[in-house]
């Protein structure tokens, strides 16, 4: 990982965290906090460049698309599953990334 001391936004070599946003590929994380329409602009700039939210983050992606974004997403849904069959630590938010709506309070 390469950081400026001056700025948030660095370099970081692919690495084999089944669900990091680097994993298969070189990236260059941008830390963001939006407001409502700004996180919509902002997504688009970075759909243009393949870009992958943190997925327990701010963003508007569905499970589907985190899918396609994060090339071992199944494997790590499955690692998920089996690690907290009974959704405790399955909040709202992480019920709709990983798509699983039928845990109950």
């Amino acid at each position: 990982m390469t950081r400026r001391p001056d700025s948030d936004v660095y370099t970081c070599r692919g690495g084999g965290y089944i669900a990091s946003g680097p994993v298969g590929e070189d990236k260059a994380p941008i830390p963001w906090r939006p407001d409502g329409a700004s996180l919509r602009d902002a997504e688009a700039v970075f759909d243009r460049y393949d870009g992958r939210p943190h997925w327990g983050k701010h963003h508007t992606k569905t499970a589907g698309e985190f899918a396609e974004l994060y090339p071992e997403w199944d494997e790590f849904h499955d690692v998920r599953q089996e690690l907290d069959p009974d959704g405790l630590f399955l909040n709202d938010h992480l019920q709709d990334v990983f798509g699983e709506s039928d845990f109950g309070p």
